[in-house]
């Protein structure tokens, strides 16, 4: 729970563009396991258990837990139940609710391939065309420019239909390029005075 947390905080809530946040994410809970661990071994040695698991075999959790159940018993297997359980919502939640964080955090994507386009800068877009950039014909034209000012040529972009058009919706779209393929990821912000959208990130598609 502490390990979802943590992806919520610093994948979700910041979406940070910095390799270095996927390393804290994924490093950064074998701390946590380390010290629970030591916790839990000293609450166990309390009770009058004498043979326990080293708390370094908790770098992978279900090691420790496997060791637990063997050495403590079969009080122990309800632990280990409960952080497959755990484990399995947290990554369904990241997969189902949030799969744009989840690729960014699994993939092998790094700043260096990884392309941020900013609006370029215009005046101040009307409704009108706030809601023409909000359709998948206007979206990829919008796409198409802003790309291009920042000396980038997509040869083509599809993009779907938004789920809806409230702030914070975000879609997927796919730039083509002669070096190949861009996962392009926007969202609606009617904050943005230039444009419709902002895109989140632009990275090649997750193999």
């Amino acid at each position: 729970m502490l390990h979802f947390g943590l992806v919520y905080l610093l994948y979700i809530a910041t979406k940070p563009t910095d390799d270095s946040y996927r390393f804290a994410v994924l490093l950064g809970p074998i701390v946590i396991y380390l010290v629970l661990a030591v916790v839990d071994r000293s609450i166990l040695a309390r009770a009058g258990h004498e043979t326990l698991p080293s708390p370094l075999l908790a770098i992978i959790p279900p090691l420790y837990l496997g060791f637990r159940v063997t050495r403590v018993g079969r009080s122990s297997l309800p632990q280990l139940i409960t952080w497959f359980v755990l484990q399995a919502a947290m990554i369904a939640v990241l997969v189902l609710v949030f799969p744009t964080q989840f690729s960014q955090l699994t993939s092998g994507t790094t700043a260096s391939t990884s392309t941020v386009i900013r609006p370029a800068a215009s005046t101040t877009i009307t409704p009108a065309q706030r809601a023409t950039e909000l359709t998948p014909t206007g979206m990829q034209a919008a796409l198409t420019k802003q790309f291009l000012t920042q000396g980038i040529s997509l040869t083509s972009v599809t993009c779907p239909p938004l789920a809806d058009k409230n702030d914070k919706t975000q879609v997927t779209c796919t730039g083509v390029m002669s070096s190949g393929n861009l996962d392009i990821v926007v969202a609606v912000d009617s904050a943005l005075k230039t444009s419709a959208f902002d895109i989140i990130s632009s990275t090649p598609p997750t193999k």
